[in-house]
């Protein structure tokens, strides 16, 4: 006879797996399938590694509080589900403005007073996540205008959702609050471009990755930078996952990030800018401990100046 087992799943639906049972014993026939099944390519939408990301950048970032913005608006049920589950610990606001069609005249309009609102409210790093958008966005609307008004620090790419990181602020009067793994440095890279410090957001990372941009691992380092004086030049920062075979990691570039939108050479003396980027690791690094080494290049890609050691990275297997 046919058994059916009901079993709750995280988005509040009901799962049943079907077994026959045969002689007084249950065998599961989806038990061959399962690996399969629950692997990150046949998810629809991965809403758990989207929230365990942000809440683990939130709950390493104890200075920059940030906040969650769901767009569609209904996708909101899934990411607070497991946002906020309690083995993420950390509790990040959601926010879901944006109801009925967005086109590219709303930008001013329907898209910049919620966002001004959180940047008013002290959100320094405010994360827009994309899913379910056809029909309802079809030209990117939201994310045109925040990488139009605000630096990307990060893109991640659960399947079937876009999670992109925005810093709402990324000059400051004072160092803030930094994570457990920050390391003070105070190193001259540059001539009056100073690294105060650095800090290895994910210490702890596998060379390969299956959810959130397979195949590689990224290993995400935030740099705080420093202007001594004016700054002749557009540097931009060199970051590599080194060991003593060479490189086994580098730093991806990104249009938007800090030091393109806001280049060093428009700071004034004295001002503290936040800078993140993430280091691309070669899916065959072996297991083991390796420095995350920073270095400035100037406006030609040349390297100038030394490096410095900013923290460590093991890499474990997958």
């Amino acid at each position: 006879m046919l058994w059916a087992a009901a079993r709750r799943r995280g988005d509040g639906a009901w799962w049943r797996p079907a077994t026959w049972v045969v002689g007084g014993g249950a065998v599961l026939l989806l038990a061959a399938a399962l690996p399969v099944l629950w692997s990150p390519p046949m998810l629809r939408e991965d809403w758990r590694a989207a929230a365990q990301y942000i809440a683990h950048y939130q709950a390493a970032s104890p200075g920059l509080p940030g906040a969650a913005l769901s767009h569609a608006d209904y996708t909101n049920k899934a990411l607070k589900w497991y946002l906020h589950a309690p083995a993420q610990g950390e509790e990040v606001a959601v926010y879901f403005p944006y109801s009925g069609v967005l086109t590219p005249e709303d930008n001013e309009r329907s898209v910049a007073p919620p966002i001004h609102g959180l940047e008013a409210e002290g959100v320094a790093t405010l994360w827009l996540v994309q899913s379910h958008l056809e029909g309802v966005d079809d030209h990117r609307v939201v994310q045109s205008w925040l990488s139009q008004n605000f630096p990307v620090v990060t893109e991640q790419f659960p399947t079937g959702i876009q999670v992109s990181g925005y810093a709402l602020q990324h000059r400051f009067a004072a160092l803030p609050a930094l994570g457990a793994t920050a390391v003070q440095l105070d190193a001259d890279l540059a001539p009056h471009l100073r690294l105060l410090a650095c800090e290895v957001m994910t210490p702890e990372v596998a060379a390969t990755d299956a959810r959130l941009h397979p195949p590689s691992g990224w290993v995400h380092v935030r740099l705080w930078w420093q202007a001594t004086g004016a700054v002749d030049q557009a540097y931009l920062p060199s970051v590599q996952m080194v060991g003593p075979e060479g490189v086994w990691g580098d730093r991806l570039y990104r249009d938007g990030e800090v030091l393109r939108r806001d280049p060093p050479t428009q700071w004034p003396s004295g001002v503290i800018v936040r800078d993140e980027v993430d280091v691309n690791l070669n899916p065959l690094t072996p297991v083991g401990e390796y420095p995350i080494v920073v270095g400035v290049r100037d406006a030609s890609g040349a390297e100038v100046g030394g490096k410095v050691e900013c923290g460590r990275v093991r890499v474990i297997a997958p």
